[in-house]
């Protein structure tokens, strides 16, 4: 007698499913375990780490001073490519065509993060979801200077009294249309009633000189490349745009001394920054690796001669909650002042 099975022996079919799985399953085990290998050998070859400006400035300078330290606590290469132009955001554009593997790195500025969306319509990156924040490395306040066209004014009242004489305005130098320091000066503009003639450089160094010079009236710039024009007495500072005085000049007033920008906390920070979704492993290694660099006395020497506070510890966290609130800063200025926004272009540039 033919007993009748009790269950059916599998057909083609379902002994091919069962292989998809067993595949899937091991593929899902090798590839977590792969990238847990990958994270912990990380490093395994050399690091570009990316300036979006060009060299001597002080965002290529606080690069290569970490990308030197980094090189020695890493034990590979930590390489600087300075990708100049389009106020940043070619490099960053690189930084986004980059593998999530760490070995493309950009120190990032409010400049081609914070602002450049607002101001520049053809921007294609998603400052929200494009990019890693791996660590937040130091921060540059921002003054306002006169020259000699402004020889009589010694304090920032001064400075709006004199703006209320001439209805023709008073010139003011800046990096460039939607930099910080352009946002710093439509917003005195708007609050205090005056008029202020924006004249934009491609960097800070050719404003600061037309200033020195007499034909311009104002400087809006990172302390660090105004101070010795400061303590010379080429320049007066009327105030920085930061909410505590900085030690670095502790002379220098701010500028929410006075109450209609008692809010005003304007300045430039420097940060790492890797392309989106870098694993935490790695992310958490270039952040101790980043901070640890920021830690030598020698480092910390040159970036406080250069006016730039020095951040050694924090999360990456901390980092993209830090530059969360610049933007959204930044966005109620543009909101406030009604700053005039770019038309984009018949084709839009992958962020140039």
């Amino acid at each position: 007698m033919i007993q009748e099975r009790t269950s059916a022996t599998p057909g083609p079919a379902a002994i091919t499913r069962r292989k998809f799985v067993l595949l899937s399953q091991a593929a899902a085990i090798y590839g977590f375990s792969g990238a847990s290998a990958r994270a912990e050998d990380f490093p395994s070859r050399s690091i570009t780490l990316i300036c979006p400006f060009t060299p001597g400035g002080s965002v290529d300078l606080i690069s290569r001073l970490a990308a030197s330290k980094m090189s020695e606590i890493l034990g590979k290469p930590v390489v600087v490519m300075n990708v100049p132009g389009a106020s940043g955001s070619i490099a960053t554009m690189r930084l986004v065509n980059a593998a999530p593997d760490g070995y493309t790195l950009e120190m990032g500025t409010p400049r081609e993060i914070s602002t450049a969306a607002l101001v520049n319509p053809n921007i294609t990156y998603d400052v929200q979801r494009d990019f890693t924040y791996v660590a937040l490395g130091g921060r540059s306040p921002i003054v306002v200077a006169g020259g000699p066209t402004l020889k009589d004014t010694k304090t920032f009242a001064d400075l709006v009294a004199e703006a209320h004489k001439r209805p023709q305005g008073l010139t003011y130098a800046t990096s460039g249309v939607g930099s910080p320091q352009n946002f710093l000066g439509e917003l005195i503009k708007q609050r205090y009633g005056i008029n202020l003639v924006h004249v934009p450089f491609s960097g800070g160094t050719g404003g600061l000189l037309e200033v020195i010079g007499g034909n311009v009236d104002i400087t809006i710039i990172t302390l660090s490349s105004a101070l010795q024009y400061i303590r010379s007495g080429k320049l007066v500072a009327y105030g920085i745009a930061e909410p505590h005085r900085t030690p670095l000049a502790p002379d220098i007033p701010m500028l929410a001394e006075n109450k209609d920008l008692a809010d005003v906390d304007i300045g430039i920070w420097y940060g790492l920054l890797a392309s989106a979704k870098l694993p935490a492993p790695v992310t958490a290694r270039l952040n101790q690796s980043f901070h640890d660099a920021l830690k030598d006395p020698a480092a910390q020497d040159k970036l406080h001669q250069h006016a730039t506070t020095v951040v050694t510890e924090g999360t990456s966290d901390n980092f993209e909650a830090y530059v969360r609130r610049d933007i959204t800063m930044y966005r109620s200025i543009v909101q406030e002042t009604h700053m005039q926004i770019a038309k984009p272009s018949a084709s839009k540039a992958s962020g140039q």
